[in-house]
């Protein structure tokens, strides 16, 4: 999802900017989400719950970075003030 996100990012209608972003930011919650219930049940599988884990570390914080660009180009990320 966060892949397709990002390539509907550059073509989009700039009025539809702040749903791309929020879609963006649920998708990021959801492999968040995924991955604490990953961490809660990896140490169930010894060697191979380790290494599901540092995969999974590894693909949320992909989908964090890409998610962040996305939010970056709709206009997010500026002062919050």
């Amino acid at each position: 999802l966060a892949r397709l996100l990002h390539e509907l990012a550059p073509i989009s209608n700039p009025s539809l900017r702040s749903d791309l972003a929020i879609a963006s930011r649920l998708a990021s919650s959801a492999a968040n989400a995924a991955l604490w219930n990953i961490r809660a049940n990896a140490p169930l599988l010894g060697e191979q719950g380790r290494e599901l884990l540092a995969e999974a570390n590894t693909s949320v914080g992909a989908i964090d970075s890409r998610c962040g660009a996305i939010e970056k180009s709709c206009g997010g990320n500026e002062d919050r003030g």
